[in-house]
């Protein structure tokens, strides 16, 4: 990938997301799994998820959701987790949202 350095990648299903500080996912965005709000159609190059420069690493999934850790340790997820995947009170997220522990 241009641009970088790349620090994280992950490959799911029919998409990726990767870290270079901020957080770049491309791919199908089917259940909201690129945090890119409802792009409509396939993402062809990497976009910026999340522009916050402290992503330090991503893992996609091979269904429709998708989590990573940024900062100190926090935890966030987004996209389709109707078992509970996304582990924050969810079944969908468009975006990447912060996972709170009880």
């Amino acid at each position: 990938l241009a641009g970088g350095p790349w620090s994280a990648l992950s490959a799911g299903d029919q998409y990726s997301c990767a870290v270079s500080d901020a957080l770049y996912c491309w791919g199908q965005p089917d259940g909201g799994r690129l945090g890119l709000g409802d792009p409509g159609s396939p993402v062809t190059v990497p976009t910026v998820a999340d522009p916050s420069p402290s992503w330090n690493t991503v893992a996609a999934s091979a269904a429709e959701f998708t989590c990573g850790v940024r900062g100190a340790g926090a935890l966030w997820c987004w996209g389709s987790g109707p078992a509970g995947e996304l582990a924050n009170n969810s079944a969908f997220r468009a975006v990447p949202v912060a996972v709170s522990l009880p």
